[in-house]
């Protein structure tokens, strides 16, 4: 998995690739992701379940190293409570101390530095979003190509540039 992960990081880095090889790559990935998750055994399954859903899963079930703070974690009511307001990332960051829940932290810094590539997505279907308006209904899949790739670029336009390029034309 972690493998896959890295292969698209590398493959969305860079804010000048083409959108269409970007949505390539997101297609890519979620299908790995899919056949990931039916190659997974039990243990790995868990293992997941103990970093996203900790509250419901079973301390028995978990590795031993785990099970002494989950039990401990299940008990905390404000832990549970904020659990239930506040996204995961924040959870671990906000709420969870390192010193109270070693493993447990340790076991979701790992889980958490897979997802790093995510952000670029999430920064394109941002744009695109703006871009794909309703009143903009119109636009062909190369308009909205050839416009978040302009957005996506880190190439800034020199306006002043362009301007002073041009004659301005006067009236006669």
């Amino acid at each position: 998995m972690t493998q896959m992960l890295m292969e698209l990081n590398l493959k969305l880095q860079g804010k000048d690739q083409l959108i269409s090889k970007l949505f390539e790559n997101v297609e890519t990935f979620v299908l790995k992701l899919k056949l990931l998750k039916q190659q997974l055994s039990s243990k790995e399954k868990n293992e997941l379940d103990l970093f996203a859903h900790p509250f419901p899963i079973k301390a028995e079930t978990v590795r031993n190293e785990f099970q002494m703070e989950l039990i401990e974690l299940q008990n905390n009511k404000d832990l549970k409570e904020a659990y239930k307001e506040v996204e995961l990332l924040e959870f671990y960051k906000k709420y969870m101390s390192i010193e109270v829940f070693p493993h447990l932290c340790r076991h979701a810094i790992k889980y958490f530095s897979l997802f790093g590539s995510t952000y670029n997505c999430e920064q394109l279907f941002s744009k695109m979003k703006h871009v794909k308006t309703e009143q903009r209904n119109r636009l062909t899949d190369e308009h909205l190509t050839n416009t978040l790739r302009i957005a996506s670029s880190n190439i800034k336009a020199d306006i002043d540039h362009l301007c002073k390029k041009k004659q301005c034309q006067v009236s006669h």
